[in-house]
């Protein structure tokens, strides 16, 4: 009972950081917001949850060389179908999309640098912190 309770807890939660993670990028859409956003330090946190939602694509990537290998195996040559944790996927395009809008001003790249470049893994990422 408590494993299904906690299973249920983490699927309201990610539900819940998609939902706030679309909200944000939506707001993104007002410079004035951005501004905002940056004024409370919102960016960083934005690069945090993108860094802690990053392995679902390692999960995707993972899945994906795991149905191919099995498709193949069975005489298939299709890999096009894949499964992941929609919720995680959901809360990356949110935060990329917040993050792009938020990069639409020099200082707000700057902040996504500095904040990319103090996550230990910066160069997972693509920014080159020199």
């Amino acid at each position: 009972m408590n494993r299904t309770i906690m299973f249920y807890n983490k699927i309201l939660s990610q539900e819940l950081m998609a939902a706030v993670t679309g909200a944000v990028w939506k707001c993104a859409f007002s410079p004035d917001n951005v501004d905002r956003f940056q004024e409370v330090g919102l960016i960083p946190i934005l690069v945090k949850i993108l860094k802690d939602n990053c392995d679902a694509l390692d999960d995707l990537q993972v899945h994906f060389e795991h149905l191919c290998t099995k498709r193949k195996q069975n005489g298939s040559s299709s890999c096009s179908l894949l499964q992941f944790n929609p919720q995680k996927i959901g809360v990356l395009t949110n935060v990329v999309g917040a993050i792009s809008e938020c990069a639409k001003t020099m200082p707000n790249v700057i902040a996504i640098k500095v904040s990319v470049c103090k996550a230990n893994d910066a160069g997972r990422v693509g920014i080159a912190c020199h």
